[in-house]
């Protein structure tokens, strides 16, 4: 449902405010195209962890790529007037440049766009405010048509697409709309544009992704995937031909140019594991299948290095349960289009969602859900494991963690046995240089919770959500670590409270996105603007926005969004992803062509230009498939596979993605891992000398710069409290001190703050 905005709009963005008419040449409308596109590129996302210079554009999209995306806004504008008689007229195309400047997330961002297109009022209502009128509008007929209900999209659209030589653009006088800048008070939430969502009961899990500029977002067990434009306030259906759809948990990552998105559970809703693994290019909206990860598994976790996705922890999913909870690990490099096992040496115990955080040279694994929440640190470049001290550490599992640069912030959680059931308020700070834990304020902090989510804003820890034991909450606060101090958020107009939602940081404002709770309508989302304390709702018109247990992978430009359960009743993960553009506060699905079969708890990371996305479940089935996406193709490139795996560590190295724990296709919990490396497209065995006891659901793993963190999860005996540090390099373990370490726990988060490691 489309929301009334519920902001003041005071700054006005000067725009040329000229007249134009006419009609752009084949050739103008690509070189039109191609400044947009350009302008997307250079605001994605390069990973710092990247051990190369970010590609020029002219590397990334050539002409023939340019032309075929303009070719596709003719077709879509085309199939409207040809299928249900809708022509776009030209008041309709200055309706939507005009909501686009009231309504846009990121002003600077569609201030950017209308400055590569020179103010010209032709240019802008063709190249900007066709391709997302055209496609709302012609996913808006084609879901409402009862004849079309059970097709996907994308295979309509290869069979029907009409020709696009008899397009004629309508003439009319458009003029340049002022870009509104939203201001106002402290407290305010801000509305977006709906998103066209199908197939839910009001639940969503899925995976998200930003980019740089849009967030693309599967919904878990659909059909189909979607990207969210902030600049445009505009939401827009991927291509899902060959993309990783039907599956929930799938983890996904942003590698600058791809969306990688890997694992999961599948449609199967008894035996779901997988470890199949995709690649999206959102510039191509191309799904591409990458091999499949060496270990199947949902409930991972994955993290982006700069060169590799590390995917660990997870569990084999069966029985319509978590059997073994894994400890393994994988890397992917999409330079190698490899995978890559990850030493298990060391690495700690199996878990489901582990906390895995990059650190810049190790990946750090804390939390998640399995009966020993211990946490590790992996380092891919030695391929070894170090244990973390629990001296001092926070007793709450399932509870977040994010780096800071320096130090891992972990906050609440829960606790108690066999059922962790008890909130937790409580933090602490892990410094790995010293394996060192330290109590934060307990001082204006949240109230107790678990499920909640986290992330760096830059200079402070941002928590919202979560679950209380009765209630889902919509309140958060702030931490600052150099004062030491909470500072509450406001609750005015927040969206309803949940949990297992994606929370997202764009660089100024924070992205929430679906989840489930109760009661209230999960199909929605917000952006939060830490300076003025204000939130605005997210469009949500897109029908596969809906999911849970999804991946998400924030690229600099957008936000990437993969996989997921769409629907709470069912288990089948789902096969879409979305990208979010908050400069533009729109949406649009990824292309699901090549990419990999629906998963949920899918392990996903950022390269730096693709998405790696592995494994996961949906059903009772493990996935072993996985792809790489690219964000700037909108394509895939599927993974070699691996052994599947769900609810395992996992993180990017720069190079490699490593994968380690969580549950695989026979063992609920595991201790082995993967490296996948994209160059080569090909998997490696982790040792598993030393490595940290099998676990799942212990969170996203970190990576330091050098090692791959893992702690805590949920293993064969209950929780873990234990870790280990994996080097890459060296392909071994060292175990992660217990001095000072949190209590045992599963289901938090570890992240890497540049010299800690903090778990939450």
């Amino acid at each position: 449902m489309k929301r009334q905005l519920a902001i003041l709009l005071a700054g006005l963005i000067p725009a040329a405010g000229a007249m134009a008419s006419g009609s752009l040449s084949e050739a103008a409308r690509a070189d039109c195209h191609r400044e947009v596109a350009q302008v997307y590129w250079q605001a994605r996302i390069w990973p710092e962890s990247n051990p190369r210079a970010k590609p020029a554009f002219s590397e990334r999209l050539g002409s023939a790529a340019i032309a075929a995306i303009a070719d596709q806004v003719v077709a879509r504008s085309v199939a409207l007037e040809t299928y249900w008689n809708v022509p776009i007229t030209g008041p309709m195309l200055q309706a939507e440049l005009e909501r686009m400047a009231r309504s846009s997330r990121r002003p600077q961002l569609l201030r950017q766009l209308f400055d590569a297109l020179e103010n010209d009022p032709l240019r802008l209502a063709e190249c900007l405010a066709r391709p997302s009128l055209a496609e709302r509008l012609l996913r808006q007929r084609f879901d409402s048509d009862p004849s079309l209900a059970a097709q996907p999209f994308s295979e309509w659209w290869a069979a029907n697409r009409p020709s696009t030589q008899r397009f004629v653009a309508p003439a009319w006088d458009y003029t340049v709309p002022a870009i509104r800048v939203a201001s106002g008070s402290a407290g305010q939430w801000f509305d977006t544009a709906s998103a066209p969502l199908r197939n839910s009961n009001g639940n969503v899990r899925g995976t998200a992704v930003w980019t740089g500029t849009e967030m693309v977002y599967f919904n878990d067990f659909a059909r189909e995937a979607y990207r969210y434009d902030p600049a445009l306030d505009v939401w827009q259906t991927t291509s899902t031909l060959g993309g990783p759809l039907g599956l929930r948990d799938t983890t996904a990552v942003w590698t600058g140019e791809h969306v990688i998105a890997s694992h999961g559970c599948t449609a199967n809703n008894h035996n779901c594991t997988t470890g199949a693994a995709w690649r999206y290019d959102p510039q191509l909206d191309r799904w591409e299948s990458l091999p499949s990860a060496p270990i199947s598994r949902t409930d991972q976790s994955a993290v982006w290095t700069g060169t590799e996705m590390l995917v660990w922890g997870g569990c084999t999913y069966a029985q319509d349960a978590c059997q073994v909870y894994s400890s393994t690990g994988a890397r992917f490099n999409p330079s190698t289009n490899q995978w890559q096992l990850m030493s298990s040496d060391g690495a700690p115990p199996g878990r489901s969602f582990p906390n895995l955080l990059w650190t810049g040279s190790e990946m750090i694994v804390w939390g998640g859900l399995a009966g020993n929440p211990s946490g590790g640190r992996y380092d891919p470049t030695t391929d070894t494991w170090q244990g973390m001290s629990q001296a001092g550490a926070p007793a709450g599992a399932i509870g977040s963690a994010v780096w800071s640069g320096s130090e891992m912030l972990a906050w609440g959680g829960c606790t108690g046995s066999p059922q962790c059931n008890i909130p937790s308020a409580t933090g602490a700070r892990y410094r790995p240089d010293t394996d060192t834990w330290s109590a934060m304020s307990t001082d204006n902090a949240p109230a107790a919770r678990f499920f909640h989510t986290a992330v760096w804003a830059g200079s402070e820890m941002i928590v919202w959500g979560g679950y209380d034991g009765t209630a889902y909450l919509n309140s958060g606060a702030r931490y600052d670590p150099a004062g030491d101090r909470w500072t509450g958020m406001s609750t005015s107009n927040a969206p309803v409270g949940r949990r297992d939602h994606q929370f997202l940081w764009t660089g100024s404002k924070v992205l929430v996105w679906g989840g489930f709770g109760g009661p209230g309508d999960m199909r929605s989302g917000a952006r939060y603007d830490v300076a003025s304390d204000t939130w605005a709702p997210i469009d949500t018109s897109d029908p596969d926005t809906l999911r849970t247990n999804h991946s998400a992978v924030w690229t600099g430009a957008e936000m990437i969004v993969w996989g997921g359960v769409g629907d709470n009743s069912a288990s089948t993960g789902m096969n879409t992803g979305r990208r979010y553009d908050p400069a533009t506060d729109s949406w649009s699905a990824t292309s699901t062509v090549a990419a990999p079969p629906g998963a949920w708890d899918a392990s996903a990371v950022w390269t730096g230009s693709e998405v790696i996305v592995w494994g996961g479940q949906s059903g009772s089935q493990v996935r072993d498939t996985g792809a790489r996406y690219d964000p700037v193709s909108d394509s895939w490139t599927p993974m070699a596979t691996n052994e599947g795996r769900t609810d395992n560590a996992y993180v990017w190295t720069g190079t490699e993605m490593l994968v380690w724990g969580g549950s695989t296709w026979g063992s609920p919990w595991t201790d082995t891992g993967a490296r996948y490396d994209p160059v080569s497209n090909s998997w490696a065995p982790m040792s598993t000398i030393g490595a940290p006891s099998p676990r799942t659901s212990h969170g996203r793993a970190a990576w330091s710069g050098s090692e791959m963190l893992v702690w805590g999860g949920f293993g064969p005996t209950g929780e873990v409290a234990g870790g280990g540090r994996y080097d890459p390099q060296m392909d071994a373990w060292s175990t992660i001190s217990s001095s000072g370490a949190p209590s045992p726990r599963y289901g938090h988060a570890l992240v890497w703050d540049g010299q800690h490691m903090i778990v939450w």
